[in-house]
């Protein structure tokens, strides 16, 4: 066994979990190929998982039958799927890079499931580690920019990451492995091409083991940011909740702490926020509530006491009708609804997610819709109506809370209930009421 097949053997060793077979994410590129060529001759078990993205029309779907080819001439499983990544990107708001990763991970995931398998690799390797490194630096990063790629993260692992582009090409060519060029050119190939062909020839001439070195720095980034994100991990659960898929960070708490500006970029780089909006939101955490600001994937909104963030989606504007006989709700929120008979001992709900109508005072069907400016309702103990905006504003209810808000409408659209909030007045159960609907939300 050669020196190359070893070092990558002892490295997949320690990086595997259990004997299940190894998803290899096979682009058709050189990386990608030799990967499976080494996984191939070492014997371990292999699916080979191919994507085509759709973004270079005929060469994508000329990459993919030289992957399924190369496939069956291995005899080896292989996955494949297509992806609509324009189309997906710009549903997303998101970098067509962005988009074939997600969608790549995300499939590889269903792949690891439907396999029962920890073990997803792909061909990363030293130089990308370390044009990533300089590409980050430039845009600008934080200190997961400079730290690396991990040789396993989650179910992920990159045998590679300790090779250089330079020993890749050397095995390609004693073994005639076949290959593929620009298989992945959907990336960031044109900086990435700056980086490895002028400005790493540029740095090897100021230190000709450049390459070593800048290798050796991500793994002393890589640990230090180990002991940096475990402390930052502390701080963000004093700070930050997560209640019905929104984020809440609170701001008072944000501000006693030392360093807050660095917490609050922690917080929301996860969130896509670039570092110069980051900065922008920071100025503002005092100035008025109500100001937005938006990532690629997510919204931020400054309330009161709180950062408000959730995904950027396109709300459900439908109407969703309720027929006498529903029981058990699952759009666009859980309400399940049960029929009760009145008893001298009955005690009617004081919570405003269960409630309690007369049934008499019904007429199905009824509806689920958004609240609408201009919605008024009689809310439960009061005589006069009201507006729901109005009862918003004095319940201190937040804007994403409120657009997030459903009502539920009789027959003849008067609102029952500000699901979740209050009962309508003209709907509670009285001393003349003997049958019962109960409605419960989470």
């Amino acid at each position: 066994m050669n020196l190359f097949l070893e070092k990558i053997k002892k490295n997949i060793n320690n990086l595997i979990k259990g004997k299940s077979p190894i998803i290899i994410g096979v682009s058709g590129g050189i990386d990608s190929m030799v990967l499976l060529d080494v996984l191939y001759r070492l014997g371990y078990s292999i699916v080979v998982a191919h994507v085509n993205f759709k973004l270079r029309g005929k060469d994508s779907d000329s990459d993919e039958i030289f992957v399924s080819k190369m496939a069956k001439k291995m005899r080896l499983p292989i996955e494949k799927i297509h992806f609509n990544t324009q189309e997906y990107s710009k549903k997303n708001h998101i970098s067509i890079e962005m988009s074939a990763r997600k969608l790549r991970y995300d499939w590889f995931e269903e792949l690891s499931k439907k396999y029962d398998t920890e073990n997803i690799a792909v061909a990363h390797h030293a130089d990308d580690n370390i044009e990533t490194l300089i590409l980050n630096l430039i845009r600008g990063t934080g200190i997961k920019g400079i730290s690396g790629m991990k040789e396993r993260n989650g179910k992920v692992i990159r045998p590679f990451l300790s090779i250089f582009r330079s020993e890749i090409e050397q095995y390609t060519q004693k073994n005639n492995i076949q290959y593929v060029s620009d298989a992945t050119n959907f990336e960031d190939i044109y900086k990435r091409n700056k980086i490895r062909n002028q400005i790493i020839p540029l740095l090897e001439e100021l230190n000709p083991s450049v390459r070593q070195t800048l290798y050796k720095n991500i793994l002393n980034f890589d640990k230090s940011s180990e002991f940096y994100f475990h402390h930052i991990e502390k701080i963000k659960s004093t700070i930050v909740a997560i209640k019905n898929e929104v984020i809440y960070i609170d701001i008072n708490k944000l501000l006693k702490l030392e360093h807050s500006h660095i917490v609050l970029y922690e917080v929301l780089s996860d969130y896509l926020f670039h570092s110069d909006t980051i900065e922008d939101i920071f100025t503002k955490l005092n100035k008025q509530s109500g100001i937005e600001f938006l990532s690629p994937t997510h919204r931020l909104i400054k309330d009161r006491n709180y950062l408000l963030i959730e995904k950027r989606i396109k709300k459900e504007k439908k109407r969703f009708q309720i027929d006498e006989n529903s029981f058990d709700i699952k759009e666009p929120l859980t309400l399940k609804i049960k029929k009760i008979r009145k008893t001298t001992d009955f005690q009617y709900s004081t919570n405003p997610k269960i409630i309690h109508i007369d049934k008499l005072k019904v007429i199905f069907p009824l509806t689920i819709r958004r609240w609408q400016n201009g919605d008024t309702f009689q809310p439960l103990g009061m005589t006069n109506f009201k507006k729901v905006s109005d009862f918003f504003i004095d319940e201190k209810i937040n804007k994403i809370e409120k657009e997030n808000s459903w009502v539920l409408l009789n027959s003849n659209n008067q609102i029952i209930w500000i699901i979740g909030k209050r009962l309508d007045n003209r709907f509670k159960i009285t001393n003349k009421t003997s049958e019962i609907i109960e409605l419960k939300t989470n």
